[in-house]
């Protein structure tokens, strides 16, 4: 029985993290009147990096968005590139050049490639198996 409850906990665990996306927040530099502020948002989650000016920034899976703050009034450049997590592994690649001024936030959406309906049905089916083991696994321990 302790194997069935670890194996138990083991889904639960995989079914809670399998679709967690990050917002990431970056602070480039301390707080001044002089700065302002970079958002990228991805339509779908990807696994990417980003880098300003050629340095990096953000190296991380499940990017929902990114948010660099406190950026110097000046002229930069972005480059965000990865995959999105479709099954196909589409490249997802976003080159541009941002003017930063006081105050003011500059935001970009970036579009990635949407799962496609054979990954949904895939997945729907995989969480109903977990749930129908659960409930097995529960009305086991509850009818001892």
């Amino acid at each position: 029985m302790k194997t069935i409850k670890a194996l138990f906990l083991l889904f639960l665990v995989l079914m809670l993290f399998s679709s967690c996306s990050k917002n990431i927040v970056i602070n480039y530099g301390p707080p001044s009147p002089n700065s302002g502020h970079i958002e990228l948002k991805t339509t779908e989650m990807v696994d990417g990096n980003c880098t300003l000016n050629d340095s990096l920034m953000v190296e991380a899976r499940n990017i929902n968005s990114i948010t660099i703050k406190n950026v110097p009034s000046g002229l930069y450049s972005i480059h965000f590139s990865g995959n999105s997590r479709n099954l196909k592994r589409d490249s997802v690649s976003y080159k541009s050049t941002f003017t930063i001024t006081n105050g003011r936030t500059n935001t970009k959406l970036i579009h990635a490639q949407p799962k496609k309906e054979g990954f949904c049905i895939g997945l729907a089916g995989i969480n109903f198996i977990n749930i129908i083991l659960m409930f097995w696994v529960v009305s086991g321990y509850l009818w001892e």
